[in-house]
């Protein structure tokens, strides 16, 4: 995919959200996000996303322009446009002092921004345990077909230095689901 006015977010998105279509069910391949796939799989040559007649509704409201913007922050706003079943999801934190209560919550097509784990070369389910592991714990509600999950690029203390960890993959990755109405995962 061509790369013209810094758009690889937008590239890098479509590219994974096109991966994993793979992956979901028939209901996913009637909306506007398979259209797009769709188009783009048959595409031959040099593409660009923005070529597409289906991205325009796709990005519609989209701030970012053609400036670099966050990858996360772009698919989180295709996915809530495109609202595709497989990608519907809730999360909460909650909090058991001095009785259950929910402190944060999210729903619909969630991205989970995942903090750095404190260990040195974390793998990706350090990731999702440093999210979940918190004074409030945090764990999914709902858990989707299709989770996107926003890795940091830079640590808090990062003075403008992207971060330049190694993170470890393996075949399963285990995201926290609250089991229940406590705080069992």
């Amino acid at each position: 995919m061509h790369n013209p006015h810094n758009l690889c977010y937008q590239n890098a998105s479509m590219a994974a959200l096109t991966w994993a279509r793979t992956y979901l069910t028939q209901d996913w391949r009637r909306g506007l996000l398979d259209q797009f796939c769709t188009s783009l799989i048959q595409a031959r040559g040099t593409i660009t996303v923005s070529q597409f007649l289906v991205w325009s509704s796709m990005t519609a409201g989209w701030g970012g322009g053609r400036s670099q913007q966050d990858a996360g922050e772009f698919l989180q706003h295709t996915l809530t446009k495109a609202r595709p079943q497989e990608a519907q999801s809730e999360w909460e934190s909650r909090d058991i002092h001095p009785q259950l209560e929910v402190v944060d919550s999210a729903r619909g097509p969630v991205s989970l921004l995942l903090p750095l784990p404190p260990n040195p070369n974390p793998s990706l389910q350090d990731f999702f345990i440093q999210w979940s592991d918190q004074p409030s714990v945090r764990g999914l509600t709902l858990p989707p077909r299709l989770l996107t999950a926003v890795l940091p690029r830079f640590p808090a203390e990062a003075d403008g230095r992207k971060d330049q960890v190694r993170i470890a993959l393996s075949d399963y990755v285990f995201v926290p689901t609250f089991v229940g109405q406590g705080t069992d995962l």
